[in-house]
C-alpha cells in the first residue's frame, strides 16, 4: 500500500441496501439491529420513504435519518440511500463520524492505494476465492458454466504466475478436456 493514513471501505462499517432489502428490513415500522463483526450497532427503523438510524460513537449516541429512493427496473425497483451529505444516490453507506457515501465520508477502494504487483495479488485472491472449494482446490461450482470456468481458471493461472502464488487446481474436474 502506498498511502498508509487512508481509510479503506473494506475497513469500515457499512451499510448496503442490498442487504437489507434482501432482509426485509425496509418496510414501514420494521425495526432491526444490525452487529457488526468488529464490533457495534446500529438500531434501524424504517419508516415511510426514509429510515431512522440510532447507535453510538465514542459512547456519545447518535440518531440519524436517512432518506430512501426507488428507481424502476426491469424486474421491479431497487432501492437506494439518499447521502445525508450530499444527496447523492448510493447503495453503501460508510461510517466515519457520521453515516455519509464513500466520497463524503472519504474513504477508498483497497486498490487505489496499491502498488501494481499488489493490485494483481488481490484480484488473484478475488477470483481465487471465487473458485475454490471447502479443500482449497479450484473447481467449477455448480451453478458456473464450463466456458466461463475455463476462462476464470485461465486467469487465476495467469495471475498465479506475475504474483508469484502456488496454487493446487484439480486436473481430474477438466471436464472440457484441455490440456494445460
Amino acid at each position: 500500500m502506498r498511502c498508509v493514513s487512508r481509510r479503506y471501505c473494506e475497513r469500515v462499517r457499512q451499510l448496503d441496501i442490498r442487504t437489507l432489502q434482501r432482509q426485509r428490513s425496509l418496510s414501514p415500522s420494521t425495526t432491526t439491529i444490525i452487529e457488526w463483526q468488529m464490533g457495534g450497532a446500529v438500531h434501524l427503523q424504517a419508516e415511510f420513504e426514509r429510515i431512522r438510524l440510532r447507535y453510538r460513537l465514542d459512547g456519545q449516541p447518535i440518531e440519524q435519518r436517512i432518506n430512501l429512493a426507488e428507481t424502476r427496473v426491469r424486474y421491479g425497483r431497487r432501492a437506494w440511500f439518499g447521502c445525508p451529505s450530499c444527496g447523492r444516490r448510493c447503495a453503501k453507506l460508510f461510517l466515519r463520524a457520521r453515516f455519509a457515501c464513500r466520497i463524503c465520508a472519504k474513504v477508498y477502494y483497497e486498490c487505489q492505494s496499491a502498488t501494481p504487483q499488489r493490485r494483481v495479488e488481490l484480484r488473484f485472491l478475488k477470483l481465487r476465492q471465487r473458485l475454490q472449494d471447502v479443500y482449497g482446490e479450484i473447481r467449477r461450482p455448480k451453478w458456473m458454466r464450463r466456458a466461463r470456468f475455463k476462462v476464470m481458471r485461465d486467469e487465476v493461472s495467469r495471475l498465479e504466475y506475475l504474483a508469484g502464488y502456488t496454487l493446487m487446481i484439480d486436473e481430474t474436474n477438466n471436464n472440457d478436456g484441455d490440456a494445460r
